[in-house]
């Protein structure tokens, strides 16, 4: 579906082009799609205005807080980051406002420390960085909804990460990982950690 789409941002028809590059925040969902997308829209065509605008617009229009949370998940992915897409769209949010600090984040422009002003999860991923011990990184989790992606590596070896991780994990990021958690302890018959697994996955909702 995104090589389709990358494949429509470059058609003769100017009617078929806007009506892709309209689409890219629909069908581009995700850091990991948006960073799919650009890797095969290169196949088609050059960055031109409209591609740039549309690109830009799928940073600009999400709310502070989404906008954060997929900086952080999805940081890099097919060798694309946020900061090369950036550096090629260019959005312009207002300056000072929580997608203007959110994007220079993103771009390492951010500074030592945050503003208040920063979305909290960036904040929070900044304090995650600097955790002493497993414990304080699962409280961070518990807290502020951090996905695993945002923590240090070597804290994700701990249980108590991933026992704090089990009830805000996505469900697909939840069934890859059942292998990792049943290694490193977290998963072990009976124990609470199950439980939650199973009512998760069994939740038709």
């Amino acid at each position: 579906l995104v090589f389709a789409l990358a494949a429509c941002t470059a058609a003769e028809d100017p009617d078929t082009r806007a009506r892709a590059l309209a689409a890219v925040p629909t069908v581009c969902r995700t850091g990991t799609q948006l960073f799919l997308f650009a890797g095969y829209v290169e196949q088609f065509r050059g960055w031109g205005r409209g591609l740039r605008r549309a690109v830009g617009n799928w940073y600009l229009d999400k709310e502070p807080d989404d906008l954060a949370y997929q900086l952080v998940k999805y940081q890099q992915r097919d060798g694309w980051s946020h900061r090369d897409l950036l550096r090629l769209a260019k959005p312009q949010p207002e300056r000072g406002s929580a997608t203007d600090l959110a994007l220079a984040w993103a771009v390492g422009k951010a500074g030592t420390e945050l503003d208040d002003a920063t979305p909290a999860l960036l904040r929070a991923h900044r304090a995650a960085m600097a955790a002493a011990t497993p414990e304080d990184t699962a409280r961070l989790v518990t807290a502020e909804r951090l996905p695993w992606e945002a923590l240090k590596s070597e804290h994700l070896a701990s249980p108590v990460v991933w026992r704090a991780l089990i009830p805000t994990m996505g469900l697909g990021a939840l069934v890859r990982n059942l292998a990792r958690m049943t290694v490193n302890g977290t998963l072990e018959p009976g124990n609470d950690a199950v439980a939650d697994v199973v009512h998760r996955v069994t939740d038709a909702e």
